[in-house]
Parts: C-alpha cells; structure tokens; sequence
C-alpha cells in the first residue's frame, strides 16, 4: 500500500482537483491522508465533501506545513510513501509507475520522476527533465536538487532509518532535505514518464522570499558538509547492494545529457570557488569539450581566466551571474 499525504492551509480553488487526480490513479492501493492545517477559507468543507474510504481527514490547529506533514506522517501505514501537494496535480499512471520502480529495484530507497510547471489556471508551461541514474544524480546533486520534492516516493523502512519522512525541526526545505538523506542512504532515480503537474501562482510557498532564504541558506550548508569531506559529489551509499542496470527507454535522452553536462560545469565552478583549481579547470574544460562551440561568452571567459587567477575567475563569474540568471 501507499501513503500519500496531503497537507493543506487555505486552499479551497484548487484542492478538490488536487484530491481527484490520487483519486483518479490507475493503482488503487493506497491511502490518501489529508490534513487541513486550520484553514479560513472554506478548504475543510471541499475536503469533507469526497466520499471514499480511502481518505483520513485530519483537522488540526494552524501550526504550518512542516508539524502538519508529521502530524500526517505519523498515521501512514503503507509500505511506500509519497507526498501530494494541495495545489498540484497527479498523472493517472503516477502511482503506478512509481511502485513499479521501486517494486522492481530493492536496491533503491527514492524515486521521482518528470514533471510539467502549470499557471495558476492549470496551463503547462514548461516540462522539466529531470536526471534518471543514480550516478548523474550524485554527481550534480550540489548544484541543484535534481527532484521535485513533492512528488518523490520512497519506502516507508528506508525514510524511517534516514531519520523520518520529514525532519520535524525544520521550518522549510523540508522535500529537498528528505532527499539528501536519502540520498546519502540509498540508491535514487527518476522515471523518464511526465507524472505531475506542479503549479506555480502568487500564494505558492516555494517562491516566497522567506523559504527562497531558507533553501539558499540550506544549500551552503550541504555544499559546505561535502567539501569538508574534500569532494563535491555524493558517495555511492554505504552497505547497499550493488546498483541494477538502469535500462531507460527515454527519447528525451539527447536533453538529459545537455543538462548534464551543464551542471557538471557548475560543479566544476563550485570546485574552483572552493580552492581546488586544477579540479574544477578540468571538469569545466570537460563541460565545455561537450558542449562543442555552444559555450556562451561570459563561460569561457570565466574558463580562460581560472588558468591565470580562479579569484578573478569567481568575481567574473558571479558579476555575470548577477545579470544574466542561466546556468549554462
């Protein structure tokens, strides 16, 4: 069985269709746990409408997403969990093909998968194609987080053992930070399949200049944890079992590999800004082999200029940065 949780706070335009589309999954093992974080806005009367036994509802006094999420990860019984934001929306075949994963690969803890941003009218706008392997995924994971944390589903044991399906101290980060254990933990993936619909409008959390603080704050810690280990990449995970061939049948290959290598020049840059100059020349230069003659001014002027001063080098960088917001 699975555990979707749903943590809700005055979301009464968009949570029915949220709550339809798990509804609506073509896996009907599960368990879908709804808890209404003290809203005003008529959200707990929209949830008390649905009639199926495979909803708990929980009314709890307005204390913020993270005590909801516990309060919500405290009554989850199935053997696999996920997450279900109030203002999102699932793809039909999204359990399904997530259990599959998981089902078929012991040796992985995490699964996600590719999504589509949506408007606030629920028109997509841009699909992201996430990375698929284990290996890309710690190999970049310092640059950016490579799920969307929403629609990550992991084992329940294995959450358990990497300290909880959400850490109960936090105030925000607090998909991405699940992520990272398990990550640190086990074997992760994505599943090269569009699977969710995350919606981005004025009252979304994640793009409030508090949480962007917070998130950003977060990231300088995990970046300076694993260069206190002298390495930027995440290790392969500790007494686990050997990774499974990662046979993806995906025609968006030729995109996921461009993003690649785009992020492995950040990781190279990151390399470079922390002391280690001749390791980050030499991920850069590779980045920049890969990517031929389509390597934008502003990169190799910040490439050429590392061999002579990386200081200079990262000033240019990041006065670059600060006008022109692209990765590669």
């Amino acid at each position: 069985m699975v555990s979707v949780l749903m943590p809700v706070y005055n979301q009464a335009i968009y949570v029915g269709a949220a709550i339809e589309s798990i509804l609506s999954q073509t896996f009907s093992d599960f368990e879908l746990i709804v808890a209404d974080d003290g809203s005003t806005d008529g959200t707990f009367d929209q949830i008390r409408s649905f009639r199926d036994d495979r909803i708990t509802v929980l009314a709890l006094p307005h204390r913020g997403c993270v005590p909801t999420l516990v309060e919500a990860a405290r009554r989850a019984q199935g053997k696999f969990m996920t997450r279900q934001d109030a203002d999102d929306l699932s793809h039909p075949e999204r359990l399904r093909l997530q259990v599959g994963f998981l089902e078929s690969h012991p040796g992985y803890g995490l699964v996600g998968g590719d999504y589509r941003l949506i408007d606030r009218e629920g028109v997509p706008f841009l699909t992201m194609r996430t990375l698929l392997g284990d290996r890309s995924i710690r190999e970049t994971f310092v640059v950016e987080l490579p799920f969307c944390g929403p629609l990550v589903m992991v084992r329940r044991a294995a959450a358990e053992l990497a300290g909880g399906f959400v850490d109960p101290h936090l105030t925000a980060f607090e998909d991405p930070d699940l992520c990272w254990r398990m990550t640190r933990r086990y074997r992760v993936a994505n599943i090269p399949e569009i699977v969710y619909d995350y919606r981005r409008h004025p009252g979304n959390v994640s793009i409030q200049g508090w949480h962007k603080s917070v998130v950003r704050d977060r990231w300088k810690g995990i970046r300076s944890e694993l260069d206190g280990s002298g390495d930027l990449e995440m290790p392969s995970p500790p007494d686990n079992p050997p990774a499974e061939p990662e046979d993806f049948s995906d025609p968006h290959q030729a995109q996921r590999q461009e993003r690649y290598v785009a992020l492995r020049y950040e990781v190279g840059f990151f390399y470079l800004e922390l002391g280690q100059a001749l390791r980050g020349r030499n991920l850069m230069c590779w980045a920049c082999r890969q990517k031929g003659g389509n390597i934008p001014v502003g990169r190799r002027a910040t490439l050429v200029l590392s061999r002579f001063s990386p200081f200079l080098a990262v000033r240019l960088r990041r006065w670059i940065d600060a006008r022109r917001q692209k990765i590669f």
